[in-house]
């Protein structure tokens, strides 16, 4: 068929009211009059028409018996083309927003708008407010209400059960909601679109109908059930009359609903020859925008088409969703081969495709450039299931081209996809999935000779038409290539990964099956080892990479610690003064110790070395960057925060004094050379012997979790979601490929909601409704031999419509056992013949291999919380976040007495997903041995039944984990011990043969700590030392020994991980082996001093004590007043160890002089606890050296004395925190603090000054 822009016309007409004042308010009564299937020239439409064909109906009854109400009929036309009809209704008539109206010919006052959507199977049909907002129903509520009372009017007369005659789906009732009434895929109807528009609508749709033939070439007259037709247009007569004759039937009230429709204005443009502009048109170019996820909703195309006119411009209006994707593509009228398509490349990035509708029209440009389109096929991701959806074009040099473009398929139905590339380009295809990372590469890869050829040529493009023939082998092939010329390069130095290697020779042996299978033209064998070692292979891929990178991380990680390793050298070794000599001599020493590594480490052969040093020098100075910034924005903030409220912080110089001990013991180590070079040897020694010792062996291991209650009714394997969610087609597809020589397979569909609303089923003489239903195949009893609980009739045949009943629905149907055969119930508006009924009873202890019944689970009785969190576990397993995780949570299932049973298929159709899939395993094949071959290339969980040695069927839940142990720990135990006893005798020999000089350095004021740091930095330096040089004397050996070839047979562990540990191994061993040792040093400075200010003992609830500081005159004063300020600084705060009520500062008289005093409340934390008093703070002169003595007078006003003395601790803490803090104030500061001082007393200078 050739695309053409056809014009089609909306039919109109008009019945004016009889009533003066009611014939002023127009109701519309529309539908279409169109046809779609999904062959297009092959449109019969004899369900579709039956809508039209009831209007035409109602228009010739009102033309007999006008109505009260003016009548508008309007017949819309392209209704299945995303509503085209009725959008161009609209835009003449009735839009409510500013920018459409003013474009309207002749706009129409519409309070309310009818859509009909009629169809044949069912004599049911429902009234809807044609939208699931809420805040709409309030304005429906009274139409669904009204309408409804109208058929229970006439309903007798045309033989209807008055509660049953006209569904109100604006409020159902019974606990149902609407969606239940129209089974499969939800309902798109014009009445939708006219309420998005702002106008008021209703819709009146035939249901319990699941449409079946609508949209296929099918659909044609001989199947229209013309009774049920009649009867639905009869009621609708009778209702619509009495409603349009009714002065009620439209509100008084008006409801406003805002117009949310937008409009799309394109280009379509192409780079000239020689030109950066895009601004040659491509007239009859097709443009396609894809609303939602659904591409079709029983029929409705859910894709918007136009065609570019001359200008190269195209129209789409109606567009309701925010964010869309357009696209134009050009055919070839003669070939119908797309020719020009969406350029993705770097000139026309700019122009975009995906975009938000932020405006009433948009407008956007779509650049296309001359292209070949070429196919490709089975774009799913072999190990999750899921669908690809992230796509790289590389050309050569492994760039994107300068012009590509490229269309996949959109949702897990299609799994495809088309490249568009320039004539003659070579072009290689990788596509991903998220975090997952690479699972489809399209390379043409010819030999693995090396990695540069196994990347490959590419494809070149040449003709139209084109395709990658059997895509998903090409792609196992390029990529067990390039993985095989990766595994050979790292094989040179002996670097191997034992699951790695696994994976790909069982995928080199599928693949071998797959060409031999091509060979033979057995397909179905050359599908299922062609995706089995797709799953394989795309398994190893990563860890292929991974061991590639982590080697390159190993040698990254290693170079930080070349920094410290490369300073404390220079400082044992040369000790340079000036500091430009000193950084000088550090670059020499990181660079030599980076040549020597360079000369023995793998990572700089699979990688540039100077990529690896230019990897390293970024990220430490983005460190280096960071700390500075971060500092300096530390001390700005610091210094205006001081020079706005006077409140200061310090660090008292506790970092630069630990900086001086970690110098000055380094420069004890240079003293004593003979026992710093035995200690480094021994130290160099433990870390050669850590690495020959660990290494980081990943194995492919299987996760077993034996269900001990379950036996299993059969041997196989059971896939199914662990939440009971639904599952991809694609694992039904796998599973048959995979196991169609072994076993039968039958998979099983569900039919109910999260909610259990009931669904309708009926006999011409009954009707009742069950609460799910099950879709199994022909193939349900040859695996779990279903087909034994029947009691009467049998199971379903190949292509039959049928079902089978439960004794329970049959016996309130009226289905007795001489009807199997013959009678038939209506289901999802299908005739359905009753083939046979099944025991309820023996059906409950049918138990699958989860020890679960067939029936639907019962969603209700599950807490909505643990399905949430189950649902978020298993997508991010799908997304490669985490590993399955085995848990078996019970469910409970609908009672097989309230489910019915129908094929498979055509449970499928009304749009029920895939639930599980059951295989039963033939005699004779190993089970255990086939769900690991099946779970090792596939991130799923199943049950597997395995059979015992006693004939019992054990079930297990399954899954496949890899996992890196670490072997050679165990002996690591004898030699760490011993190196840290050495260390541990070497600094204790140290702390007791400097007895004197740590008394000096206590003397000078060096404080304990310091003094402990001196021998944490001899310990420091000994672990970064003897770290760095056993580790490159470990690397040299391997080097030595791979150049003499002697370490065949035998794997070198370069791994990022295994450096790490046996870094942080032998570091934390040294600097364990020294905390003891310098906490003696620390204890040897100060014996017998008490290190720690002890508060006196309070007398009942009063406390008064001399403060451990004294002050000068000079300072006394500006202290005071700093004291009061921050005490106001904590002033209604509920954090901190206490809040006040502010500070009062007074002047005092003494024996011996003038002093000063401060008063407060103070609150106490914990705040809970209550604890309140009152602080007097009093600075008096002593009468010797104008010395100030600091007395503190405390009174408890509430809370309990232990919590009272243990608060303030805390406080007295703070409080002497701020003593030194006044220390460090400069001189400036404290005469602003003089200043405010006066102001306070308001007192004059000289007295201040006295």
């Amino acid at each position: 068929m050739d695309w053409e822009k056809q014009e089609s016309r909306n039919i109109l007409g008009w019945i004016r009211g009889t009533d003066p004042v009611l014939s002023e308010k127009i109701v519309v009564i529309n539908t279409y009059y169109d046809a779609m299937s999904v062959v297009p020239a092959r449109a019969p439409g004899a369900e579709m028409a039956c809508g039209i064909v009831g209007m035409m109906k109602l228009a010739e009854y009102f033309s007999k018996y006008p109505p009260k109400h003016t009548l508008l009929f309007l017949a819309s036309s392209a209704h299945h083309l995303g509503f085209r009809g009725i959008c161009d209704f609209l835009s003449r008539h009735s839009r409510k927003e500013k920018h459409f109206a003013a474009l309207m010919t002749e706009p129409l006052e519409l309070p309310l708008f009818i859509s009909l959507d009629l169809t044949s199977q069912t004599d049911e049909i429902g009234v809807w407010n044609s939208t699931r907002n809420f805040y709409y129903k309030r304005f429906f509520t009274p139409f669904g209400k009204s309408l409804v009372h109208y058929s229970e009017a006439i309903a007798e007369r045309f033989d209807l059960d008055p509660a049953d005659a006209l569904i109100d789906g604006i409020n159902p009732k019974g606990g149902m909601n609407w969606d239940m009434y129209i089974p499969g895929k939800i309902l798109k109807t014009d009445g939708e679109v006219v309420l998005e528009a702002g106008t008021p609508a209703l819709s009146l749709i035939t249901v319990n109908d699941a449409r079946f033939r609508v949209d296929t070439p099918l659909d044609k007259p001989e199947h229209v059930n013309f009774e049920n037709l009649t009867g639905q247009v009869r009621l609708l007569a009778g209702v619509l009359d009495l409603g349009l004759n009714s002065e009620d039937f439209l509100p008084d009230y008006k409801l406003d609903p805002d117009d949310r429709m937008r409009g799309l204005q394109g280009f379509v443009r192409t780079f000239p020859r020689l030109s950066i502009t895009p601004d040659r048109s491509r007239p009859g170019a097709v443009a396609s925008l894809r609303m939602g996820n659904d591409k079709s909703i029983k029929g409705v195309r859910r894709v918007y088409y136009d065609i570019a006119d001359e200008n190269g411009e195209f129209y789409m209006p109606g567009i309701a969703e925010r964010r869309v994707d357009v696209k134009a593509f050009y055919m070839d009228p003669e070939s119908g081969e797309i020719t020009y398509a969406p350029n993705h490349g770097r000139q026309a990035r700019i122009y975009r495709g995906e975009f938000n509708m932020d405006w009433w029209i948009s407008k956007r440009t779509r650049i296309l450039f001359p292209c070949i389109a070429t196919d490709f096929y089975d774009t799913v991701d072999p190990r999750y299931l899921t669908k690809l959806t992230s796509i790289s074009v590389l050309g050569p040099g492994n760039t994107a081209p300068q012009e590509y473009g490229y269309a996949i398929g959109f949702g897990p139905e299609e799994p495809v996809g088309t490249i568009f590339t320039t004539p003659g380009e070579r072009i290689k295809i990788v596509m991903r999935e998220r975090e997952i990372g690479v699972r489809y590469l399209l390379l043409n890869s010819k030999s693995a000779e090396s990695v540069e050829v196994a990347r490959g040529d590419g494809f070149q493009i040449l003709q139209h038409g084109g395709a990658f023939i059997r895509s998903s082998f090409q792609a196992a092939k390029d990529m067990w290539t390039l993985n095989e010329a990766r595994m050979r390069e790292l094989a040179k130095y002996s670097i191997e990964n034992q699951r790695m290697t696994n994976l790909h020779d069982q995928a080199k042996e599928h693949l071998d099956l797959a060409e031999e299978a091509m060979q033979d033209k057995k397909w179905d064998l050359f599908v299922k080892h062609t995706r089995a070692g797709m799953g394989l292979e795309s398994r190893a891929y990563p860890d292929v990479k991974s061991t590639q990178n982590d080697v390159i991380r190993g040698v990254i990680f290693f170079m930080l610690l070349v920094i410290p390793c490369a300073f404390f050298v220079e400082r044992l070794l040369f000790t340079f003064s000036d500091i430009r000599v000193q950084i000088g001599g550090f670059g020499v020493v990181f660079l030599v110790i980076w040549i020597v590594l360079a000369q023995v480490h793998p990572a700089f052969d699979l990688s540039n070395p100077f990529v690896i040093l230019l990897a390293f020098v970024i990220l430490a100075l983005a460190i280096f960057v960071i700390a500075i910034v971060s500092g300096r924005f530390h001390d700005n903030i610091r210094q205006l925060r001081t020079e706005e409220v006077l409140l200061h912080d310090t660090d008292v110089g506790r970092i630069s004094a630990s900086v001086a001990a970690f110098q000055l013991g380094i420069a004890n180590m240079k003293k004593r050379k003979m026992r710093t070079g035995l200690t480094f040897a021994t130290l160099v020694l433990l870390t050669f012997t850590v690495l020959s010792f660990t290494s980081i062996k990943t194995t492919l291991d299987f996760h077993q979790l034996p269900l001990d209650d379950t036996e299993g009714k059969y041997p196989g394997l059971l896939i199914r979601s662990q939440f009971w969610g639904p599952l991809e087609d694609t694992a039904y597809d796998y599973a048959r490929i995979n196991f169609f020589d072994q076993g039968e397979i039958a998979p099983r569909s569900w039919y109910v909601t999260r909610d259990l609303k009931k669904t309708p089923i009926e006999t011409p003489e009954k009707s009742t409704k069950v609460l799910g239903i099950v879709g199994l195949s022909v193939n349900e009893p040859a695996v779990t031999s279903i087909d034994t609980l029947l009691s009467h009739g049998r199971w379903f045949e190949e292509g039959e419509i049928a079902c089978i009943l439960p004794g329970k629905i049959a016996g309130l149907l009226k289905v007795e056992p001489e009807d199997v055969g013959k009678k038939s119930v209506r289901l999802f508006g299908k005739q359905l013949k009753v083939v046979g009924l099944i025991d309820a009873e023996k059906m409950r202890d049918l138990k699958d291999l989860d020890g679960e019944m067939l029936s639907p689970a019962d969603f209700k009785l599950t807490d909505d919380e643990i399905i949430s969190q189950m649902t978020q576990q298993e997508s991010r397993e799908k997304q490669g976040l985490e590993q399955p995780q085995l848990e078996n949570m019970p469910f409970e299932h609908i009672d097989p007495d309230d489910v019915a049973i129908i094929p498979y298929k055509i449970l499928r159709e009304v749009g029920s997903p895939l639930q599980s899939v059951a295989i039963r395993l033939r005699e004779g094949v190993n089970v255990e041995e086939q769900v690991k071959e099946y779970v090792s290339r596939l991130s799923v969980v199943v049950y597997a039944g395995i059979p015992g040695e006693d004939g019992k069927i054990q079930v297990s839940i399954y899954s496949s984990l890899g996992w890196g142990p670490l072997p050679g720990l165990a002996n690591l135990f004898v030699p760490i011990l011993v190196a840290a006893l050495i260390v541990l005798n070497t600094m204790m020999g140290s702390v007791y043969e400097r007895f004197r000089e740590i008394g000096i350095y206590s003397a000078v004021g060096l404080a304990p700590v310091h003094i402990a740091f001196l021998f944490i930095a001899e310990a420091c330096v000994y672990a970064v030392l003897g770290t760095v040089s056993g580790y490159l004397l470990g690397q040299g050996v391997i080097k030595i020994l791979l150049w003499q070839e002697l370490l065949q047979g035998l794997n070198v562990n370069y791994s990022a991980l295994s450096t790490v540990i046996s870094s942080a191994l032998v570091m934390v061993v040294v600097l364990l082996s020294s905390i003891y040792p310098a906490r003696q040093a620390s204890m040897m400075a100060v014996p017998d001093v008490t290190r720690r200010w002890k508060l006196p003992d309070p007398e009942g609830d009063h406390w008064h004590f001399e403060f451990p500081f004294t002050v000068g005159g000079k300072d006394v004063f500006g202290l005071s007043v700093f004291l009061v300020d921050y005490f106001e600084s904590h002033m209604g705060e509920s954090m901190g160890a206490f809040y006040t009520d502010g500070a009062r500062f007074g002047s005092v008289e003494a024996a011996t002089g003038a002093g000063y005093t401060i008063d407060t409340t103070i609150w106490l934390a914990p705040y809970d606890l209550g604890v309140s008093q009152q602080v007097h703070f009093e600075a008096v002169p002593t009468g010797e050296h104008n010395i100030f003595a600091m007395t503190l007078t405390i009174d408890r006003l509430s809370g309990d004395v232990a919590s009272w003395r243990r608060g303030n601790q805390g406080f007295m803490n703070a409080l002497r925190k701020q003593f030194l803090i006044w220390r460090t104030v400069d001189p400036g500061n404290r005469a602003k603090y003089t200043e405010k001082g006066r102001e306070l007393l308001s007192a004059p200078a000289a007295a201040v000054n006295a």
